[in-house]
């Protein structure tokens, strides 16, 4: 038995550090107090961030999936890591402190049982919503993550860093339930 637990959280870590993260949690549902509606959070948003959140989900429309809904803390978790990004000019999954989208959810006592992550940085000319939506598009793990069936939650950030003209990307996915559904 231990050592199908071992096997068990060992692949998940693993998995986790490719694609997104999985846990078993206990919670009562996805109804959690904070799940914020897209109009109030929404209307917050930079409109680059706005944008951001209408194409994927009409990504996810597309493929047949369920819109995500925004919520605060997830955006606030999205702009630290824009923020940490900037701050080490090169993109990163990961904190100051060394932590992944899991460890910062826990961290700030966001219960899930699927969580992913996307950065992105643009450089150039453009739309930066368009380019931005291209790359994670393009790429296998990113794309995946966007149209992860079990997700229900998102929270972004998109943020011009003036010092160098780069724009820098975060995006969290997740689920917090999947026995209590609506």
């Amino acid at each position: 038995m231990f050592a199908k637990t071992l096997f068990v959280v060992a692949l998940t870590i693993f998995c986790g550090s490719l694609i997104g993260c999985a846990r078993p949690i206990a919670g009562p549902s996805d109804d959690q107090p904070g799940l914020a509606q897209p109009g109030g959070v929404l209307s917050e948003l930079p409109i680059e961030a706005k944008r951001l959140y209408w194409r994927t989900n009409e990504l996810r429309t597309r493929a047949g999936l369920r819109p995500l809904e925004l919520r605060a803390e997830l955006c606030v978790l999205a702009r630290q890591q824009v923020a940490t990004m900037i701050e080490q000019g090169q993109l990163t999954n990961f904190s100051p402190a060394g932590e992944d989208v899991a460890g910062r959810l826990i961290a700030e006592g966001i219960e899930w049982t699927v969580c992913a992550e996307n950065v992105g940085r643009f450089r150039g000319q453009g739309d930066v919503v368009d380019a931005m939506m291209k790359k994670w598009q393009a790429n296998a793990a990113d794309r995946e993550n966007i149209l992860h069936e079990l997700c229900r939650q998102t929270g972004l950030a998109i943020v011009k860093d003036d010092k160098t003209n780069n724009w820098y990307a975060a995006q969290i996915c997740l689920r917090q339930s999947l026995f209590w559904e609506k």
